[in-house]
């Protein structure tokens, strides 16, 4: 098994949920790695990366999900299904890095993003999963100041977002991720029936309990850069599974838990 794929800067895992079991306990559950070659044998003339911003594009993030869904077993819509989008002055975050430097801030660079067709319905709430409204997945970036296109994807990270589609296959998916996961989440609405969608930084439950009573996932999916996987971020992660929990935690070794 090969563990480089294109250098796509993701940590990406697949669970899938097993018997919840004893309502004071963890649930057990089976982990299955998502490796993905691709597209280093396919044609396009459309970059997987930004130039001018530290995120990949959603191009990108459909490679990777299309590897997860294969994975899991589950439909996935062709890219020609999309309604393709194209704004052509993007300058991305780089510029902020580099205070403005002329020769990137003069040589913007298209933002390409693609917005499902099939019949979904989006919730927002906040990081307590209170407080919900209705928004569209995908947002109207032609008002907005063109280093920040990347927010179309549910506008940021700091909230959770619930999203029902017209799949009907009882496929649950919980994804926990940073914001490389944003670009990922439009491309997995034909593949299962609900969605819920968490930032390991920006959520106040606790990761478990939700995954078991209130999404009943039958599936979860880890997406995001490797820094974040491997990095200070990667410390959210043990937060968010034993802050709040409902469930005996005092014999789990989290003081010596390694990212």
């Amino acid at each position: 098994m090969k563990k480089s794929f294109l250098a796509l800067m993701l940590a990406v895992a697949l669970v899938s949920l097993s018997a919840c079991g004893n309502q004071e306990k963890a649930p057990e559950a089976t982990a299955t790695p998502v490796v993905t070659e691709a597209p280093t044998e396919e044609p396009t003339a459309e970059p997987i990366y930004a130039r001018t911003d530290h995120h990949w594009f959603q191009l990108g993030a459909y490679y990777v999900a299309r590897a997860f869904a294969e994975q899991a077993d589950v439909p996935f819509a062709d890219l020609t299904t999309y309604k393709k989008y194209v704004e052509d002055d993007f300058v991305g975050s780089m510029a902020y890095y580099t205070n403005d430097y002329p020769d990137l801030v003069n040589s913007p660079e298209e933002f390409v993003y693609y917005v499902p067709t099939n019949d979904i319905q989006t919730t927002y709430y906040d990081r307590d999963y209170a407080n919900g409204y209705e928004s569209d997945l995908i947002l109207d970036p032609s008002a907005w100041d063109n280093s920040s296109y990347y927010m179309v994807f549910m506008c940021g990270d700091d909230k959770i977002v619930h999203i029902q589609t017209d799949c009907d296959n009882d496929r649950r998916l919980v994804i926990f991720k940073d914001s490389y996961g944003n670009a990922l989440v439009p491309c997995l609405t034909s593949s299962f029936s609900e969605i819920y969608v968490c930032d390991m930084r920006y959520f106040n439950l606790n990761a478990i309990d939700f995954i078991q009573k209130e999404a009943k996932a039958t599936d979860v999916l880890f997406c995001m850069n490797v820094f974040s996987a491997n990095g200070p971020n990667g410390q959210d992660l043990e937060v968010v599974r034993t802050q709040n929990a409902a469930y005996d935690t005092s014999s789990w070794e989290d003081a010596d838990t390694e990212f």
